[in-house]
């Protein structure tokens, strides 16, 4: 078992949002490969309370001192992450692909990720597909809409968006048709 990069206490795997993490009782950080960041934050599995809760609780700022990769024990590089309402330290080991967060801030990143206005509409968007798949009346309606949209772009609209108009209707009616098969 590792030991924390930051109070030398041994750090234990859990699952954290459907990903295996290495996880510091003793001082509250995380140790996620790089890979995973994105795929977690991507995740809405907790809460947001439980998330805001996290933050409030263990959240108090990224440390200064140089960290070691429990892994390699080279130092790991300092890197900054802009929020919107405060800036979060990560510690980074390019060569293991490694990223430290300490207490809170993997909940706090996963907030600022959820406050996007790309992760609203991506949750807007599985709902829309989920109320389809669960409800035949809606489902139906909607093939009945898709079967009348036109094949060829109008040519009644304004200039600049008959071009895109068909383009976009061609995403849209994938994006759901995908998020339909997917389920």
């Amino acid at each position: 078992m590792r030991k924390c990069p930051v109070c030398g206490e041994a750090m234990e795997n859990i699952d954290y949002e459907g990903f295996r993490v290495r996880y510091c009782h003793a001082c509250g950080g995380h140790l996620i490969p790089a890979a995973r960041l994105k795929a977690i934050q991507q995740r809405d599995s907790i809460p947001r309370a439980k998330l805001q809760e996290e933050v409030r609780a263990r959240f108090t700022a990224s440390t200064t001192e140089p960290v070691r990769c429990p892994r390699c024990r080279m130092t790991m590089r300092k890197q900054d992450v802009r929020l919107p309402v405060v800036q979060v330290q990560t510690d980074v080991c390019a060569p293991c692909g490694l990223i430290w967060l300490d207490a809170g801030e993997l909940a706090l990143l996963q907030l600022a990720h959820e406050a996007t206005a790309t992760f609203a509409d991506r949750r807007a968007l599985q709902q829309r597909a989920l109320e389809l798949e669960t409800s035949p009346e809606r489902k139906a309606q909607f093939l009945e809409d898709l079967s009348r949209l036109p094949d060829t772009p109008r040519t009644d609209l304004e200039p600049k968006y008959a071009a895109g108009g068909s383009i976009l209707a061609d995403i849209l009616v994938e994006a759901l048709c995908f998020l339909l098969r997917k389920r």
